[in-house]
Parts: structure tokens; sequence; C-alpha cells
């Protein structure tokens, strides 16, 4: 949608994008707030989640392997 609105094929008055979040047993959508070049923003917290942390771990992971590969 983000892409659709950069290039021009649709616009925010034509379409909206929503988020769902849980709160308890309920869900409550949340308007996002997209400009007319698509950038949303207000994406909610951790949306995209801990990228630099899940680095970080798949790294770590990574050389904790390959340490055992090497010494069999």
């Amino acid at each position: 949608m983000q892409t659709l609105i950069a290039r021009r094929k649709t616009n925010t008055q034509k379409c909206r994008m929503l988020f769902v979040e849980r709160q308890g047993a309920d869900a409550v959508l949340r308007l996002l707030d997209v400009d007319e070049f698509g950038t949303v923003k207000n994406w909610p917290p951790n949306f995209f989640g801990d990228s630099v942390g899940e680095a970080r771990e798949q790294a770590k992971a990574r050389a904790q392997r390959m340490h055992e590969v090497a010494n069999g």
C-alpha cells in the first residue's frame, strides 16, 4: 500500500491502513497516519521488533556453530 501511494497509484483519501492491537481479550484498531509519500508516521512501538538485538543473537549463534564445526 505504501508503494502504491508513493507511486501515486492511490492516495490516502481512497485507502486507510489499520493496525490491530491486543488489549487483554479485546482487539483495538489503530489508524496509521500515512503521508502523501507512503510513509507511516506513527508505527506502533516495537512493530518491527528488536532488529539490532535479533542481529546480535544471530551473529552469536553463527559464531558458536562455526566454532563447533571447526573443533569437531
